[in-house]
């Protein structure tokens, strides 16, 4: 009863000075806004890049192939400047390491290859992924219509493909794409599926989901057998070739094994005979560790910039306070004469200055959330408000509203 008491007594103090008390809210209002809509922003941000390597698999060891700057491993044939490069990953790479790495669950090559699509007079560029039945596991693909790669499209080299989200719309416009073939270089394969759209958390694209649904998936052995393992350029009087067995290499081990130790031995196994620096041996795992700690760092200095607001707030609190406490000496005086102890007449301005910061609060509160609202729906932007990113401006708030009405309360009594 007396708490209440004492709350509508603030309350009535307050009202009773609107503009003031307006006006000295405004510090808490402007940092408690800050730090939820960084809070948010941070949290949106981190939920994108966390999204998009868990895309990758958690559980996997990715090994890309890399052209070397210097053609070290090229052959020269017979006409000066004519040559063909062999770099990048191995089948015999591949196989080692599929003895080696301990507690391995399963392996995927890809090869990669960059084709224009043709689907009548239509045509488009698109990113082809040659691989096997496990790529959609791997790496957390979905097919919304159709499906996926199957065995006997692998042993039987069949010419059938799998479309991501853009080139359907691009290739396919009005007719059904499962109903329909696409054509590449001189080569016809028959749609049997149909990626899902691929979005990051809240709805936005990426660079890599944009990628992705920009791509043909066809079977390994059947790319193999179409277009080769050579790529050829032409240049001025002469051509340049590579040749590229596997472009990336997907290895899933079991839950729980040491993927960093796992790296390492990769690593010790391509460089057995001399050091290569045409594969990169990648670590999703160790990425997300990465980003985890440089989130962490981004969302500790943005809160404690936001946070100076706060401060600012607290230090008019105080100020405000020192002189109501000024303004208020009869009453108090009236208050002590009729029995109040010095503890309620702390009591009572600290109450005062609580009310006072967490009106401030919940106002901040609600334009930080508008604030991250607002740059969701105008930059695209993907914003997370969790429990934790409104209690704990709304606890500090009222902590330095205490923290700074302390003093004040003190000289009332």
């Amino acid at each position: 009863m007396i708490l209440l008491h004492l709350i509508r007594s603030a309350r009535d103090s307050l009202v009773r000075h609107k503009l003031r008390s307006g006006l000295t809210t405004l510090g808490m209002v402007f940092g408690v806004g800050a730090v939820v809509a960084m809070l948010a922003i941070g949290g949106g941000a981190q939920a994108k890049a966390i999204d998009a390597i868990r895309d990758m698999g958690i559980d996997n060891l990715i090994l890309l192939s890399r052209k070397p700057s210097v053609a070290a491993s090229a052959t020269k044939t017979k006409k000066k400047g004519d040559y063909v490069q062999a770099y990048g990953l191995t089948f015999n790479d591949c196989d080692r390491l599929a003895k080696v790495i301990p507690h391995l669950a399963r392996e995927v090559r890809v090869r990669e290859l960059t084709e224009k699509v043709w689907c009548g007079n239509r045509r488009v560029e698109a990113r082809i992924i040659a691989c096997d039945p496990t790529y959609a596991k791997t790496t957390n693909l979905r097919v919304d219509r159709g499906r996926f790669l199957s065995d006997l499209d692998l042993k039987g080299n069949l010419p059938v493909a799998i479309l991501g989200a853009d080139l359907v719309r691009d290739l396919f416009p009005i007719s059904d794409a499962l109903e329909g073939r696409v054509r590449i270089d001189q080569e016809w394969f028959q749609v049997v599926g149909l990626l899902a759209v691929k979005r990051t958390p809240g709805g936005t694209s990426s660079p890599a989901a944009e990628e992705l649904n920009r791509t043909i998936i066809l079977p390994e052995t059947t790319a193999r057998s179409r277009f080769g393992l050579l790529s050829v350029q032409m240049e001025t009087g002469s051509f340049q070739a590579s040749r590229l067995e596997v472009a990336r290499l997907v290895l899933t081990l079991e839950p729980g094994s040491d993927i960093l130790k796992a790296k390492a031995l990769a690593r010790q196994v391509l460089d057995l005979t001399e050091k290569r620096d045409d594969v990169e041996v990648m670590a999703p795992l160790e990425l997300l560790e990465e980003k985890r700690r440089v989130q962490r760092l981004f969302t500790i200095i943005m809160t404690s910039i936001a946070s100076i607001s706060l401060l600012v707030g607290g230090i008019g609190i105080m100020n405000i306070m020192l002189a109501t406490v000024m303004e208020r000496t009869r009453e108090i005086g009236i208050r002590r004469a009729l029995g109040a102890r010095r503890i309620d007449i702390l009591a009572q301005f600290l109450v005062e200055t609580g009310v006072l910061s967490l009106v401030g609060g919940v106002i901040g509160l609600i334009l930080g959330i508008g604030g991250a609202m607002i740059v969701t729906a105008l930059a695209g932007w993907p914003t997370a408000i969790t429990v934790a990113s409104v209690i704990m401006p709304l606890v500090i708030c009222l902590a330095v509203g205490l923290g700074f009405g302390i003093y004040p309360a003190h000289q009332a009594a």
